[in-house]
């Protein structure tokens, strides 16, 4: 099962919840995980890895680009990563033919 989720610094540890969260209640071990982000410091990034890839038994850290969305309307709780779902084709592998994409603030 191929998940993709997106955030930013805003959004991290909601989205590390919304994980451990689909790992505890679907333990499957073709789990693969398509980690998008943006504008996140790099010590925050760090242990987001650190958990991620001790936690899942695969992840890709995809960096993203906010660049194609800077005249996109954003506001209080839509930042600019809740677009980089339409960036979903463009930056996962081609061999990936399904993926579910899930919010980073989903429980």
């Amino acid at each position: 099962m191929n998940i993709v989720c997106a955030t930013d610094e805003n959004y991290l540890g909601h989205c590390m919840a919304m994980l451990q969260s689909l790992w505890h209640h679907n333990p499957d071990p073709d789990l693969h995980v398509y980690f998008m982000y943006d504008d996140i410091g790099s010590k925050q990034l760090g242990h987001a890895t650190s958990f991620l890839t001790e936690l899942l038994p695969a992840v890709s850290i995809l960096k993203a680009s906010a660049k194609p969305f800077k005249d996109f309307p954003v506001n209080g709780h839509v930042s600019v990563a809740a677009y980089f779902r339409l960036l979903v084709p463009e930056l996962l592998p081609s061999s990936v033919t399904r993926a579910l994409f899930i919010d980073a603030d989903t429980i």
